[in-house]
């Protein structure tokens, strides 16, 4: 009986993790785009971000601009379209993010600069310029927010963090070339969960990062590969309200998520030009129902998908 009793507890003890396990999937809704240079098109689409008002931003790489749209792919509104050093212009912006305050952040990549803009496109101030010293940037890729207003911004080919005050001040920085835990090789994404621990994606080194907020290493996950858990040059890292970290594996034409230490849950995505599959996904952005917004940059489009709890 006692042999019985532990038998049917370690049964209903496995039958309920695969039904937990089997919850976390996610499913195609909608997608928006295309190639082209009109409003709501794309020419290599890069970074993408969600406010708390329900917009979504998008770095339109080749056409120089930010397009903003509502969560359902309604064009609302864009600014830039020129390149340029001028505020407000561009030269091959990769990386876009929004503030709790609303306020957009550009990483103009081959400028080597933040910009900062309202909702509404409007020029607010910037810093960095071309260098490797404190403060300055070459080709920032990607931002984040931390707590007491810190800035998170991706220097990838200095390969580090560098961390700014809200008004743009340097703040301190981790990180350089190499292959070692808390170096990097061509990093490309960044996202901080709701403890304040740094995710970065690694992309030449195939590889997850952790930190904590003070650029101390925790862990890592990832080798280059396609089976579960595998990357394959993965660029655009976002935490959802769950903590879970999601990953665009982008060479190996998927999503895939990830817990807050490293363990494979899911993943989706084939490649390809059909509903819910990519050709080479580089950004991922999740609003406040938790569905992910994943950025097809050679497909050129956005697709929007549920996550079914």
């Amino acid at each position: 009986m006692k042999h019985l009793s532990l038998t049917l507890i370690l049964w209903l003890s496995l039958t309920l993790f695969s039904a937990h396990a089997d919850t976390i999937h996610y499913t195609y809704l909608a997608q928006w785009g295309g190639q082209g240079a009109e409003n709501g098109k794309f020419s290599f689409l890069s970074g993408i971000a969600v406010d708390k008002k329900g917009s979504l931003y998008s770095s339109d790489y080749s056409n120089e601009r930010i397009q903003k749209f509502d969560l359902n792919g309604l064009y609302q509104t864009q600014w830039g379209g020129k390149k340029g050093q001028g505020h407000g212009q561009f030269h091959h912006a990769l990386g876009v993010a929004v503030d709790a305050k609303g306020k957009v952040y550009v990483a103009d990549t081959l400028n080597s600069l933040i910009q900062v803009f309202t909702p509404a496109g409007d020029f607010l101030t910037e810093w960095g310029g071309l260098g490797s010293g404190k403060g300055q940037l070459e080709n920032p890729v990607a931002i984040a927010f931390g707590s007491k207003d810190q800035i998170y911004v991706l220097d990838a080919s200095n390969n580090r963090v560098e961390v700014f005050s809200a008004s743009g001040q340097y703040v301190s920085q981790w990180g350089s070339f190499g292959g070692e835990p808390g170096q990097f090789n061509n990093p490309t994404g960044i996202a901080i969960d709701s403890h304040g621990n740094i995710y970065v994606g690694d992309t030449k080194n195939n590889r997850i990062e952790k930190f904590n907020h003070a650029g101390k290493f925790l862990a890592q996950w990832g080798e280059k590969g396609g089976g579960d858990g595998q990357l394959y040059s993965p660029e655009g890292v976002v935490v959802d309200g769950f903590d879970r970290v999601i990953v665009a594996d982008t060479e190996n034409h998927r999503i895939q998520v990830f817990s807050s230490k490293g363990g494979y849950l899911t993943q989706f995505g084939t490649s390809g030009d059909g509903d819910g599959q990519f050709r080479e996904p580089v950004a991922v952005a999740v609003d406040a129902e938790e569905n992910i917004y994943v950025s097809d940059l050679v497909g050129n489009r956005i697709q929007k998908f549920k996550l079914n709890p």
